[in-house]
């Protein structure tokens, strides 16, 4: 499909020099020294161990890129590698597709499982194939990966990135994964327009590639405003994240991580996996984004600290549900919304806010108002039979005037008309014909009804809530 044009966030550096021709039989020429007499360390160019990938890598983005495109069996193995010893490498502009097998279909393209680097991995402006694999891989400060195309199942599952892990217009196939992922502040996945993506190609790979992945790029579909199918199961974030302007065109999960299924054999048991929830710690920057109606956030848990960004970030995801007429999701930011309000509110709206929210959780809960209703039912009740003189646990009970002293407080929380007659007759019964006696039954029933209609409001609101009714 097209790519849209959206409003972006960052802009890549635009240039304008022109790159120069590479020498590519120079540059293979190059390649294939980094084997000779190495064969046993480094196995050969068509079939490299690992320390041949690591000798490839060293070389740098041109020679990488020639050996790649000359060999595309092989699939570069750096699993487990620590980087931070081999700093010098800079993966940005490097190319790790893949070739296809007999079906036609590409085969996995790079195996970064469980790699360590150091601050400021640059991956800007790489491509990857299908399934590439960056498992539990562990990046420190500021890892880049602006501008990287990824096909099919990009997995990053149980990786961990430092403050400033940058995925702005980076592009992503179907089914990519960051179940489990651990996120430092500031992590970025905001969207690009084609002609910032396209300028910062120019820069980070020059020449003929910007058009090669631009062919890469609607060959698979991918686009650097926009998700596939992706997920976020599991996936920790310790401050504030950023997917502004990005579009979800399918199923989205910032779900808990899936229980694995296990199957015990006799006298064998294996611990099943904890489920983790997804925790945004920061603000969750959704500004300019449209979601997919397959979004989902069951169990999320969200604790900025309270401030106007967050209430802005919290109504945005309001406004995006509310548009799909997903009313659930629609009052659960709501009532993160008004958290963040009551968080930054001061004076007498901060403690009706907190009123608000004590006695009804912004109008959500039905057990709370009904529970101060019981509360202030019995709490007049007690004040009323200080004025009678009569309880049901005195020495000398009147059960009937305790029947009355009963009936007198249930019709005074019931704050519907018609039974003004019936209580006129009970208070001519119950209490005293003494002008201060009367006068102050009249303020503790003002009050008494007044409290009642308001828990009445509450309930109502909480039951329109639940059961999803609009007005």
């Amino acid at each position: 499909p097209p790519i849209t044009a959206m409003n972006q966030v960052t802009s890549p550096p635009e240039t304008t020099t022109p790159a120069e021709p590479l020498d590519e039989a120079a540059l293979l020429v190059k390649a294939r020294a980094l084997f000779a007499d190495k064969e046993q360390e480094r196995g050969t160019p068509e079939v490299p161990k690992q320390a041949g990938f690591l000798a490839l890598a060293r070389a740098g983005k041109d020679v990488w890129n020639v050996w790649r495109n000359t060999y595309l069996e092989p699939i570069p193995d750096f699993s487990g590698v620590d980087f931070t010893e081999d700093a010098a490498i800079d993966f940005s502009g490097f190319a790790f597709t893949g070739g296809k097998n007999k079906q036609g279909e590409e085969i996995s393209c790079v195996n970064f499982i469980g790699c360590i680097f150091g601050d400021g991995a640059n991956f800007e402006g790489a491509q990857f194939g299908n399934s590439a694999r960056l498992d539990s891989a562990q990046f420190g400060r500021g890892a880049m990966f602006g501008g990287a195309q990824f096909g099919n199942m990009a997995m990053f599952a149980d990786a961990q990135f430092g403050y400033g892990a940058g995925f702005d217009g980076a592009q992503f196939g179907n089914f990519a994964g960051f179940d489990g992922a651990q996120f430092g502040s500031l992590a970025s996945f905001t969207a690009w327009d084609v002609s910032s993506i396209q300028n910062f190609w120019k820069l980070k790979v020059g020449g003929e590639s910007v058009q090669q992945r631009a062919n890469y790029a609607e060959a698979q579909g991918l686009r650097s405003d926009a998700f596939h199918s992706i997920s976020f199961r599991g996936a920790q974030f310790a401050g504030d994240v950023s997917f502004q302007g990005r579009i979800f065109l399918s199923s989205t999960n910032f779900d808990p991580t899936l229980v694995e299924l296990v199957f015990e054999s006799p006298g064998v048991r294996r611990a099943i996996p904890p489920r983790q929830l997804t925790r945004f710690n920061g603000i969750p920057n959704f500004h300019g984004c449209t979601l997919h109606q397959n979004t989902s956030f069951d169990d999320a848990k969200f604790s900025a600290p309270p401030s106007a960004e967050a209430a802005r970030a919290y109504r945005t995801l309001k406004l995006a549900f509310a548009l799909q007429h997903a009313i659930r999701e629609e009052q659960r930011f709501f009532i993160l919304e008004m958290d963040a309000e009551t968080g930054i509110a001061t004076g007498h709206r901060k403690k009706l806010y907190q009123l608000y929210k004590k006695v009804s959780d912004y109008g959500f809960s039905l057990k709370r108002p009904l529970k101060y209703w019981l509360y202030c039912l019995s709490g007049f009740a007690l004040i009323y039979g200080l004025f009678t003189g009569t309880y049901a646990w005195n020495g000398n009970i009147s059960w009937e005037r305790t029947a009355q002293w009963g009936q007198y407080a249930l019709l005074n929380a019931i704050p519907l008309p018609g039974f003004d007659k019936t209580l006129e007759v009970l208070r001519g019964d119950l209490f005293s014909k003494s002008a201060i006696i009367q006068l102050l039954l009249t303020i503790f029933e003002i009050l008494h009804k007044t409290v009642s209609l308001v828990a009445f409001f509450l309930i109502g609101l909480a039951l329109r809530n639940l059961f999803k009714m609009k007005g």
